[in-house]
């Protein structure tokens, strides 16, 4: 499951920790070939395999006969989607399976995973959409095969009775990972159940009656052989419950696919618009399935950040968002980048991937069902649902000034769906005013700072509200007393010196935004540069931990020793994410790197250009690594930070090298999703535990053990957009503190106790794009 957040750039610091891998659910790449032996064939599910009889077979009678005859262990039967069963056979089985008239064909079974507003409702104009239906008596119902659908949560429709599944992790199909019910709620979440900063978490096509077929495991990991079985549940109920249109966030890496190829064609002859996501590999969709199959309607993702057209929104507003695949596989585009829906628990999560750009386009042709402009039966045509469901939504030309969007990487130019009337601008509903707080600053007490800011207003509606504008302190250690309040231009007075984060809030009617400054205070003749505080540290730049930062754009590492020495090398390529640890247990800290494009880990024993040592599978794509020494060994691993589940998982062993996998040892439950992530040793026990960064508060929580719960200690450091690392900086009692490197002015602010207050140590380093590690070189 891809799932594209804002990832925290982080490394560990200690010459003896860093961290385990956890691999929850990963993709990988598939052969088409299936002559091999099991072993051989990437994604294989070993000693599983699918097979397909003759239609004039009985499928029920047949597949117990055989499991009798050759000591098979049957998984599932199906009979609308396939005519055959899924089992594990002995190898020694297979070729008399083969051998038998009464089969057509035998593929083995593998690996299928999650792919990985609200704006993107907003962005195409189905805001105005009504409640759709309900479970009592529906006219049709939405299939989500997936992790399951959180059968209690409030914003849902769900027909429990009807939900099945097909995965392991439970009884029913109650979601337990969470993947589900945020595709659940993407299309179908309800209209003013729940309002998430100052959101109506809603679908486009709100209140509709959800199945939950569970075909994903609660890692988030199926295979051909569930995800078959799921189908054949659809195809099985399509006339009789109603079934008009499921969702498919799911895929692997095409080859050997016939099979599941087959299934789908007959679901969709059975009269199913099947809507399925592009994935978020950045390469041709036609290397991936189900996204490649015609029959279906295939959706890629583009960033919009406002719920607006025109590109207005800034940073990549209405652009191909980078991490979806693309191609003449593709049909339509939607918002897929941090997208606001439903989670398990009955909570609610912002995620990114064509895993949720995928649910609006099913809530699409679910309203053209709903608003009667859709009808679709069952037809011996596997084309026609896709077809009809075509023609009868509504879209937007990529070209389109207003509504379309740039960046799509090919000469294929897929529109945007669009459930707005034919003529009306995407989003031109009232927006919230744009704002600026100015520029940061630095003062010196008694004086003033004068405060600048700005607002642009849509002019929405008209005659417009009135726009009115408040400053306000987030946090500083003393009290800030502002001349106007309510004035754009005024000025602020300090009580005492230090980091102050102030906020510049607009509101226009029900709608506000705001936008915030640092201003940073000092007493009368204070310095903050590199100073060195009385018996506190060895010198400037020489403290028990150093600094390194990486250039995304080469792969070249620079990494600074103690006297301000600086040894530069290549490793990895443009675009790994870097980190550090002691992967050897010298006692010296090496490159680590993960890359998102294949999902491995790859880790380097010297501080030298050179090829890695060690590499493996890990997480899944957009998991934060986390190193560190998690069990006091003296050795780091590699563990992770899913973002957006909050969740740590630890593992205290690194994965075998060339291609093995590893599982987490155990997992907790620490902060909220979105919050940026960093590994020390915070209470000096050789043991690191987790510290956690909140932009929105500007505050750094950390915990002194591995485990679920509330944050040990709390401080404000730093400011929006700065880069977190941790280590011994300057006071050598083995505990680990925070350090930053602001990207704005390309420093380094290091302190050296975990207590609030100004940077102990601040020095310039390297470039503002560059990206910070940490650790003993």
């Amino acid at each position: 499951m891809r799932q594209v957040f804002t990832v925290a750039k982080l490394s560990r610091a200690r010459p003896r920790r860093a961290a385990g891998i956890a691999l929850v659910a990963l993709v990988v790449a598939l052969l088409p070939v299936d002559g091999l032996a099991a072993s051989t064939r990437p994604n294989v599910i070993p000693g599983q395999w699918i097979v397909v009889f003759e239609d004039s077979v009985e499928p029920g009678v047949a597949a117990a006969e055989l499991t009798r005859e050759h000591g098979l262990g049957l998984i599932h039967v199906y009979e609308h989607a396939l005519n055959g069963f899924a089992a594990n056979v002995p190898d020694a089985k297979v070729a008399a399976l083969q051998a038998d008239p009464r089969i057509i064909n035998v593929v083995p079974n593998r690996v299928v995973l999650a792919l990985d507003g609200p704006t993107g409702v907003d962005r195409i104009d189905a805001e105005g959409v009504n409640t759709v239906g309900s479970c009592d008596s529906p006219a049709f119902r939405i299939a989500i095969l997936d992790t399951g659908i959180d059968f209690n949560h409030p914003d849902l429709n769900v027909d429990v009775a009807n939900s099945k599944t097909f995965a392991a992790g439970g009884p029913d199909a109650d979601d337990k990972n969470g993947h589900g019910t945020h595709v659940a709620g993407t299309a179908a979440a309800k209209i003013g159940v729940a309002t998430v900063a100052g959101v109506d978490v809603r679908g486009v096509a709100p209140g509709a009656c959800l199945v939950a077929v569970k075909v994903l495991d609660n890692n988030a990991s199926g295979s051909d052989a569930s995800v078959i079985a799921g189908l054949d549940y659809v195809a099985a109920n399509a006339g009789g419950l109603s079934i008009r249109v499921a969702n498919m966030s799911l895929g692997r890496s095409a080859g050997g696919d016939t099979v599941l190829h087959e299934a789908i064609q007959n679901t969709a002859r059975a009269g199913v618009v099947i809507v399925v996501a592009a994935g978020n590999d950045s390469e041709d969709a036609a290397n991936h399935v189900p996204a490649a199959y015609d029959e279906v309607i295939t959706v890629s993702a583009i960033k919009d950040t406002d719920g607006a057209g025109g590109a207005s929104g800034g940073n990549g507003d209405d652009t191909f968002a980078s991490f979806s695949n693309f191609g003449v596989d593709v049909d339509l585009a939607a918002p897929g980048v941090d997208i606001l829906s439903t989670f398990k628990g009955g909570a609610y999560a912002i995620g990114s991937g064509t895993s949720f750009s995928a649910p609006l386009v099913t809530g699409a042709v679910a309203e053209r069902i709903a608003a009667s402009a859709l009808t679709v039966t069952a037809s011996t045509e596997p084309m026609a649902a896709r077809n009809a469901a075509m023609a009868a939504l509504g879209t937007k030309a990529q070209t389109d000034p207003a509504c379309g969007f740039a960046g799509d990487p090919d000469n294929h130019e897929e529109p945007l769906v669009y459930v707005g009337q034919p003529n009306d601008i995407c989003g031109a509903s009232n927006q919230a005013p744009t704002v600026s707080a100015g520029g940061d600053q630095t003062i010196t007490l008694p004086d003033l700072a004068n405060l600048s800011g700005t607002v642009n207003d849509d002019g929405l509606p008209d005659p417009p509200d009135t726009v009115t504008t408040t400053w306000s302190k987030v946090t500083g250690p003393g009290t800030v007393i502002f001349g106007n309040t309510a004035a754009l231009n005024t000025t602020a007075s300090f009580s005492t010196s230090g980091v102050y984060l102030l906020r510049l809030t607009a509101h226009d009617g029900a709608l506000s935004s705001s936008d915030e400054v640092t201003v940073t205070v000092n007493q009368e003749d204070e310095v903050l540069g590199p100073g060195t505080p009385e018996d506190e540290v060895l010198g400037p730049g020489i403290p028990e931990d150093e600094v390194g930062l990486v250039d995304p754009s080469s792969g070249i590492w620079h990494l600074r020793d103690g006297n301000g020495v600086v040894d530069s090398f290549y490793y990895g390529v443009p675009g790994d994410f870097p980190f550090a640890g002691d992967w050897n247990c010298d006692g010296v800290d090496t490159p680590g790197l993960y890359r998102q494009s294949d999902g491995f880990v790859y880790l380097r024993n010297s501080n030298t250009q050179g090829v890695a040592d060690i590499r493996f599978f890990f997480g899944i794509p957009n998991d934060i690594p986390l190193p560190g020494d998690f069990n006091g060994n003296g050795c780091d691993t590699v563990s992770i930070y899913r973002p957006f589940e909050a969740r740590i998982y630890i593992i205290n062993v690194l994965g075998s090298n060339d291609g093995g996998l590893g599982t987490a040892e155990f997992s907790f439950l620490f902060g909220v999703p979105g919050d940026t992530p960093v590994t020390g040793d915070f209470d000096g026990d050789d043991i690191d535990e987790i510290g956690l960064y909140r932009e929105s508060n500007g505050f750094f929580y950390y915990r002194k053990t591995l485990t679920t719960g509330v944050a040990d200690d709390q401080f404000f450091f730093g400011i929006p957009n700065d880069l977190f690392v941790a280590g011994d900086w300057g006071v050598i009692d083995s505990v680990d503190t925070p350090g930053v490197f602001r990207p704005g002015d390309a420093k380094f602010y290091l302190k050296y106790h975990n207590t609030q207050g100004n940077a102990d140590e601040v020095f310039s380093f390297g470039q503002g794009t560059w990206l910070p590690v940490a650790g003993k070189w």
